[in-house]
């Protein structure tokens, strides 16, 4: 079932307007006038609404595959080849997280429900502490998914946390607790 959702995602990414799609590799590009007519009217939010399609096709992607977070984490002895693509396809999904990059970053006012992406941050941030503490979660990325990535998403997300602590009261406790925690953890690997 779960599988056959994530295709399903797959399958309406697909069918968005060519001026929609995206790479994978290249998920924090936003609008690019070029994909429109000459006489398009770019609407003023543009790069916020393409932002929000894509964090919640990521998001959709992250709650359809974590169980195979929580797998690797309770039974790794239990995982599969494929279990162990779908653990990596979670985290991923976790990483360059649109919402956060600029110029959308900038824009915050235009975002709405800015408590949902919080404690999205809140749980990726999360997630990146358990690949670096849990082995299993440490081997299955050790190979696959780049240190670099994993830093920058890290940064991103205690960023957005930084920027709307004075507005948002999970932010501002998020803030609180996770900035020594990782400040802490990034001067002891850098």
């Amino acid at each position: 079932m779960i599988l056959e959702l994530d295709q399903q995602l797959d399958a309406w990414r697909a069918l968005l307007p060519k001026q929609l799609q995206w790479s994978d590799d290249r998920r924090s590009d936003l609008f690019d006038i070029s994909q429109h007519p000459k006489n398009y009217e770019v609407p003023y939010n543009a790069d916020v609404m393409i932002a929000e399609l894509r964090a919640r096709f990521y998001n959709a992607r992250f709650l359809l595959l974590s169980p195979f977070i929580y797998q690797a984490l309770h039974h790794p002895e239990l995982l599969t080849p494929d279990d162990v693509d779908h653990c990596r396809s979670a985290i991923k999904s976790t990483f360059s997280w649109p919402m956060a990059i600029s110029p959308v970053k900038n824009q915050k006012r235009l975002i709405s429900h800015h408590f949902t992406w919080t404690q999205n941050a809140i749980s990726f941030l999360c997630i990146f502490t358990m690949i670096n503490e849990n082995e299993s979660l440490k081997a299955i990325c050790r190979d696959d998914l780049d240190l670099d990535s994993l830093r920058s998403s890290v940064a991103v997300q205690l960023c957005w946390l930084e920027d709307l602590e004075r507005v948002d009261g999970i932010a501002r406790w998020a803030w609180r607790i996770l900035k020594p925690f990782f400040l802490q953890n990034l001067e002891m690997t850098g």
